[in-house]
């Protein structure tokens, strides 16, 4: 397990999530002056009723992170996973790319220079009951648009700025982006299917003409609105659609670059290919959200815990945003003021975070923080050497000297120390005859096998039956018969103990 994961599921001691703190374990009811120090906040009853547990914290987030930063003017959104291993209604998102698994958060990001992948804006879907984006504007549509909805909520500190939002084919649509210019003066520019660009099957049959890898392009012009829908011959057919580019082929110079196909084989070295405006614009932007998601979802809560329902991990992923923005500020902040030092990765930073955190408040240790001896071996008397007491009625303690020069005894094999620790829970368990997986001779020279008149070179059987003490001692399988062999009982193991370790028996 990566060192980062364990500083991670550290930090979710730092944390406590409560959402039942109305009653408690003898069904009585708490009041929250009497469990906790700040104040109650009671969510408005306009509120969705999927963001009642969490909605002071995502708004929260909206709200600080965007007042520190100057965004720019190209912004990205796309959505992410939070992990989750049960099914409800917020885990199935909306079509045309639903998620059927896990809670589905929608997100804006800064997309050019130093703080590319800064979070500036998120918001839970809700499932189809999510009262938040089941409304219809008459103003602006005639049935409910769930895209439409969510993007008047997530875009609604951006309107008449003059922004460019870069998108994928899951929000993509003739009615979103005639709305987005007309009303909200959002230029627009993202993936788009052919049902969903505003000509019905439009380009589709010359869609089949076009041969992939060739980097034609073919573009459609909307007679009324400012609506480009462009398909580009890439690795696969690309289609686009945009509410403020002009229909204009960048040529070879200005356009992409590419590793092209030459009979089959990919080039090893990129070349500029020509392509659409609208597709260039795309495929230097949009990539950096996904960067920016990836990074976030390493350090989450996810399908770790089955004991939280979706507040908590839906809280430690808006904490996790707002690890990931710090980190990108304290980036850019480096390379700015301090260039010739080096740039700590997200995961040390958090781990420096996790000491930091767990080192806060009151102490809670009461003793000094000291080990027991460790020259004290307590094999063979009442326990195996945990705890700094020992028993007043204790009778023969063996006391182990360390050698010269050495601080300690050396420590036993780990199966020795798992044996010792069932021997613990069931005394009987000395010098058991154990069956194992694989067959080997016997480890005993006098074994009756050995002495079979008229055999030119004696050699013992093989058995699976072995002795699981000596075993663990010797850090071997330490194979003796305890079985029928040819009608006749094999009894090598209580020959070789009754020898050997007779000791161990006696009273």
């Amino acid at each position: 397990m990566k060192y980062h994961v364990v500083f991670t599921r550290n930090m979710y001691r730092c944390m406590h999530f409560s959402d039942d703190w109305e009653v408690d374990e003898n069904g009585v009811e708490a009041y929250w002056e009497d469990v906790a120090q700040d104040a109650r906040y009671e969510p408005s009853p306009e509120v969705a009723r999927h963001r009642k547990k969490y909605e002071h914290i995502e708004d929260g987030f909206n709200r600080r992170w965007k007042e520190i930063v100057n965004f720019g003017r190209w912004i990205t959104a796309d959505e992410s996973r939070v992990a989750g291993w049960y099914k409800s209604g917020i885990t199935i998102g909306p079509e045309p790319k639903p998620i059927r698994t896990g809670a589905t958060i929608h997100s804006i990001c800064v997309t050019h220079g130093d703080l590319a992948t800064f979070k500036l804006q998120c918001r839970v879907y809700g499932g189809k009951h999510d009262e938040d984006l089941n409304v219809t504007h008459p103003s602006n549509t005639a049935s409910t648009q769930k895209w439409v909805n969510l993007y008047n909520e997530m875009l609604h500190d951006f309107k008449d700025k003059g922004m460019c939002v870069t998108l994928d084919s899951a929000y993509s649509g003739d009615i979103l982006f005639q709305i987005a210019r007309d009303v909200w003066s959002i230029n627009m520019v993202g993936t788009c299917q052919s049902d969903r660009s505003g000509g019905g099957a439009l380009g589709k049959d010359e869609k089949k003409s076009m041969k992939i890898g060739s980097y034609e392009s073919i573009m459609y012009q909307h007679r009324v609105k400012n609506l480009v829908y462009a398909m580009w011959a890439d690795n696969s057919i690309v289609k686009t659609l945009s509410n403020f580019h002009s229909p204009e082929v960048l040529t070879a110079g200005t356009g992409v670059s590419r590793r092209r196909r030459v009979d089959g084989v990919r080039e090893q070295d990129k070349t500029q290919v020509p392509c659409p405006e609208q597709q260039k614009d795309y495929s230097e932007t949009f990539h950096l959200i996904d960067k920016g998601n990836g990074k976030e979802s390493k350090y989450d809560m996810g399908g770790q815990s089955k004991g939280h329902n979706w507040a908590p991990k839906l809280c430690m992923r808006y904490f996790n945003f707002g690890l990931g923005n710090a980190h990108t500020m304290y980036a850019a902040l480096v390379k700015q003021h301090t260039p010739d030092r080096r740039v700590q990765k997200m995961a040390e930073c958090l781990c420096s975070l996790t000491h930091s955190l767990l080192q806060r408040g009151q102490p809670m240790r009461k003793r000094a923080a000291e080990h027991p001896n460790n020259v004290r071996d307590l094999t063979n008397v009442y326990d195996f050497g945990c705890g700094r007491k020992t028993r007043t009625d204790a009778k023969g303690d063996i006391a182990a000297v360390a050698p010269a020069g050495v601080a300690g005894a050396a420590a036993p094999a780990q199966r020795e120390r798992q044996l010792r620790t069932k021997q613990k829970r069931h005394p009987w368990r000395v010098h058991q005859s154990t069956a194992g997986v694989n067959r080997g001779h016997y480890a005993w020279g006098s074994c009756p096998s050995l002495k079979t008149p008229g055999v030119k070179r004696p050699r013992s059987a093989r058995t699976h039956m072995h002795c699981e003490e000596c075993s663990a001692a010797k850090g071997r399988p330490v194979f003796l018969c305890n079985e029928i062999r040819k009608g006749e009982a094999a009894r090598c193991h209580f020959m070789y103990h009754t020898k050997y370790h007779k000791k161990k028996y006696d009273d």
